[in-house]
């Protein structure tokens, strides 16, 4: 019998956080599950910890393939599942003991296509501290859960504390060779979901980390940022007026990351700087407008365009 849930964790070079992530995963307290572990290409000892988990662990499978990214690695777990609901965990991360008997709880009792939770945001080398605070819950239609999820009211574009109908999660496969391919793909499984159950439980640890991907100087990642901003909305205003002012949020909010990320980016890209400027000045009026824009980041823009504050240092 196949499990009900797969757990997707791509793995490369994470020896030092690997096998806590995994032992979050097996100390659920529900079974019926699969760990599929995919070595993408790591240089130093992830690829032995995975097969070491999985001859002690007879629910884990392990499959080691040439480096090719996160996106493609999280393509090929997704291939191999056999779950009925599929989950992402990153490999230097953990979930409380019950992320999956929550999630799993949540799209039977509302009948929904997948359910999401809260993050719990940790520095390295702190302890997650769960409470017994109890957290709302509920299930929406997928489209108006996709606006609050844009907004950034609900969840976020993380693939990460995530369930899904596995004939879901395989419509719509990650961009291979493009950096934030969450934001490129996970805003689909809300379009297209019929009901998204949803707990504000902070179920799923992140681990934020220097020696991270996002805490890399100025480089691709951040154009492609940018691109993803431009994608949903482009894609997302085509929905109607709602959906344009929800994206419309998502797409500053990738804009303004990038900018003030880097204090001095009109030295470093000035191509980069002006198109953020040519959005802003574009758009700042339709910002002011918007109701998924919060109030300080609107008095920001007005004393942007009044020029009474600038963005980032010249």
């Amino acid at each position: 019998m196949n499990p009900k849930v797969s757990v997707v964790v791509p793995v490369y070079n994470v020896e030092k956080y690997l096998e806590a992530c995994v032992h979050s995963i097996l100390d659920q307290s529900i079974q019926d599950f699969e760990i599929i572990l995919v070595d993408d290409g790591s240089t130093d000892n992830s690829g032995k910890i995975c097969d070491a988990l999985k001859e002690k662990n007879g629910n884990i499978r392990v499959l080691h393939k040439d480096n090719a990214g996160l996106s493609h690695t999280r393509n090929t777990g997704m291939d191999m599942a056999q779950g009925d609901y599929i989950t992402f965990i990153d490999s230097d991360d953990t979930i409380h003991p019950d992320y999956l008997r929550i999630l799993l709880s949540l799209i039977e009792d509302y009948k929904a296509d997948m359910s999401s939770c809260g993050f719990l945001f940790c520095n390295e080398g702190e302890e997650p501290c769960y409470n017994d605070n109890q957290y709302s819950k509920g299930a929406l239609p997928g489209k108006d859960a996709l606006k609050l999820m844009l907004s950034g009211k609900l969840h976020g574009t993380s693939a990460c504390a995530l369930l899904i109908k596995r004939e879901l999660a395989k419509r719509f496969l990650f961009p291979i060779g493009k950096f934030h391919e969450d934001d490129l793909t996970t805003y689909k499984y809300f379009l297209n979901a019929a009901t998204v159950a949803y707990t504000k439980a902070p179920l799923y640890t992140y681990f934020q980390r220097k020696n991270s991907i996002m805490h890399k100087p100025f480089s691709k990642i951040d154009v492609d940022e940018l691109d993803a901003g431009d994608k949903i909305y482009d894609e997302c205003k085509l929905l109607g007026r709602d959906f344009a002012e929800a994206a419309l949020a998502k797409k500053l909010e990738n804009y303004c990351q990038v900018m003030f990320k880097y204090p001095t980016l009109k030295k470093i890209s000035l191509e980069t700087y002006s198109r953020i400027d040519k959005f802003i000045k574009s758009q700042w009026k339709d910002i002011l407008r918007n109701r998924y824009v919060g109030k300080k980041c609107k008095v920001k823009i007005l004393l942007f365009e009044m020029k009474l504050l600038n963005y980032v240092s010249l």
